[in-house]
């Protein structure tokens, strides 16, 4: 990795320079093309040997490199919505994690921020985003990987993981919500309740701690105390705009254009500037001919977005609308 460096980076070069000098040696050795392999966490040096990983991997390898090429870059957690099952319960979705870097100067005399990012399609939405330091993303990290471990079943492993992550931070709703999973897997009900309950005390809101401590109450024949989370679960569901989106994503990837309307409607009442909503609601509008309709969906749509890709993406759409309707 100091040799990549070595070799694409000149470190006299202006901190904007060695940026840009260092995205394009990783664009000619193919480091910004990694395979995506969302169930294995890898360090820095196992990224760049296995030429893939997951967004904290990639975010993991290009913070190392771009410090090797003397330039002062930051971990960013950007918090994106959990996702659904088809039956309504929660799934544990990671936060996402890219690298930051501020006030730079590539071209021209303006400075700017960069975010460097690998999986562009969780950063184009009005996420929450905060800088975090090193110790925080080093316990995600470890938090990531007890979890990889846990699911393989090798719980030693796991267990030391995860410890290893409460040393770093404890303060991760996650971490509890994982050491709860393995408490549970070991028969230790109460430390898992426990450890849900954390987790609902760091993140009151936290989906996957309800849905996993009523799933708990359940299988111990606690009926009433189930049923008192399940409706908390059920009263922050229908207040989360993403729930309804994702289904009418859902409905929609079956072709059920009406209960994907019906569900998107729902999310846009709840959250009128979310870009990708809009999106979603111009191809339904395309799915039953709505051609104006839908091309001022899609100018909205562009509008909203903060991405220059997107942006883009969403203007090529436009574009190849007007074509086809003069066509």
């Amino acid at each position: 990795m100091r040799e990549f460096v070595a070799r694409h980076v000149d470190l006299n070069a202006r901190p904007g320079q060695r940026l840009e000098q260092l995205i394009h040696g990783m664009l000619d050795e193919q480091l910004l093309a990694l395979e995506f392999e969302l169930g294995r966490t890898r360090t820095a040096a196992q990224t760049f040997e296995d030429r893939r990983g997951n967004c904290l991997s990639f975010t993991n390898l290009f913070v190392a490199l771009a410090r090797e090429a003397g330039l002062l870059v930051n971990y960013q957690l950007i918090d994106v919505p959990a996702s659904w099952e088809r039956n309504g319960d929660w799934v544990v979705v990671d936060n996402h994690i890219n690298a930051i870097l501020h006030n730079l100067r590539v071209d021209g005399s303006h400075r700017w921020n960069y975010v460097v990012d690998f999986n562009m399609a969780d950063f184009q939405g009005h996420y929450p985003r905060e800088e975090i330091d090193d110790a925080r993303a080093f316990a995600l990290f470890f938090n990531n990987r007890g979890a990889e471990f846990m699911q393989r079943g090798h719980l030693e492993q796991a267990h030391s993981h995860l410890a290893q992550a409460h040393a770093l931070n404890p303060r991760l709703p996650a971490l509890w919500l994982n050491l709860g999973s393995l408490y549970r897997k070991q028969d230790q009900h109460e430390q898992a309740k426990s450890a849900y309950l954390e987790a609902l005390r760091l993140d009151p809101h936290a989906p996957a701690a309800l849905s996993n401590l009523a799933s708990l109450y359940r299988s111990l024949g606690k009926t009433k105390q189930a049923l008192q989370v399940e409706r908390r679960l059920s009263q922050l569901r229908e207040q989360d705009p993403y729930y309804f989106y994702q289904r009418s994503l859902t409905a929609y990837s079956s072709g059920q254009w009406l209960e994907a309307t019906r569900h998107l409607d729902q999310a846009l009442r709840l959250k009128k500037d979310e870009h990708q909503f809009i999106f979603l609601r111009a191809l339904l509008e395309l799915q039953q001919g709505q051609i104006e309709r839908a091309r001022t969906s899609l100018e909205q749509a562009q509008s909203l977005a903060s991405n220059a890709q997107t942006r883009a993406l969403y203007s090529s759409k436009i574009h190849r609308l007007s074509s086809e309707s003069h066509s």
